[in-house]
This record gives structure tokens, C-alpha cells and sequence, in this order.
């Protein structure tokens, strides 16, 4: 951290890169930030950031019909089990006429 302050390792690295040197970093540092502006402006324009749709996760509870064998019988049972679904939210539009 003390050689980015310090006058005489500027002077140095300035000797010893040149003035091509210098130019190509100069032209690299250009090229990132132009590169870094142009998908940070992507991201931004994206309507989500992630790429992908948001979903809502809907939880329902349904029953299932089991067989279980019981003392030689076939017995049938339900038991409720949990189902996620995930649904895209979707904007419903109504339209209603009114008249005679």
C-alpha cells in the first residue's frame, strides 16, 4: 500500500513500462470500464435482476388415497400431503359490458 503513495515508485514504474507501455494500459482500462458499464447497464435494464421470472410459491394440501395391507386386509387410506406449486403472477384482465 505504501509504493501507490510513494513519488519515486511512480517514477519507476512509469520508466520502466514506457510510453507504449503506458498507452496499453491506459487502452485495457478503458476497454473494462466500457465493458463494466455495458453489462451493469444490462443488469439494470433487465425487468428482473436474476434473469428469470419472479414466482409466487403457492402451498395446498391434498389427499392421497393409500393401500395398506392391515392383518391380511387391503385397507384404503387418505393422507393429506403438501404440494408446492410455483406460479408465474399473472395480471388478469375483466372486461364487462354494459347496455341493454
Amino acid at each position: 500500500m505504501r509504493r501507490l503513495v510513494d513519488p519515486e515508485w511512480s517514477r519507476y514504474i512509469n520508466w520502466r513500462l514506457g510510453r507504449d507501455g503506458r498507452i496499453a494500459i491506459g487502452l485495457f482500462l478503458l476497454a473494462a470500464a466500457v465493458a463494466g458499464g455495458y453489462f451493469g447497464s444490462q443488469a439494470l435494464a433487465a425487468p428482473d435482476p436474476t434473469g428469470a421470472q419472479t414466482y409466487v410459491r403457492i402451498t395446498i394440501t391434498v389427499p392421497k388415497t393409500v393401500r395398506i395391507r392391515e392383518k391380511g386386509r387391503v385397507i384404503v387410506k387418505r393422507v393429506p400431503v403438501v404440494t408446492r406449486i410455483y406460479a408465474k403472477p399473472v395480471t388478469v384482465g375483466e372486461m364487462r359490458a354494459f347496455g341493454p
